[in-house]
């Protein structure tokens, strides 16, 4: 998987999604005009960020009665660990 820097804390996958740290609080996770923000938590350790994709379900608004079954939410789990290793974040996952 390639990236490219598309912006300050922003990436895009030639897998075609893209992954934006707005801030360690919040991660938007963009395939098309699919969304989801997932939250994040500052660490004090090895590693940096805590990122919560236990919350991934649905995409956020106006497709939020899209559920992400647990398939998906493996793939997208999948690219959001490519990115930020990319991106060269220290995280785990809760």
């Amino acid at each position: 998987m390639k990236f490219t820097e598309i912006g300050p804390n922003k990436v895009q996958s030639d897998q075609g999604f893209v992954l934006w740290m707005q801030s360690p609080f919040q991660i938007h996770y963009i395939e098309g005009e699919h969304e989801i923000v997932v939250p994040g938590e500052m660490l004090a350790g090895e590693a940096e960020l805590l990122v919560s994709v236990s919350v991934i379900r649905n995409w956020d608004k106006p497709h939020d009665a899209e559920a992400i079954g647990p398939e998906r939410k493996g793939q997208i789990i999948s690219n959001i660990r490519a990115a930020l290793t990319h991106m060269g974040v220290r995280y785990e996952f809760d």
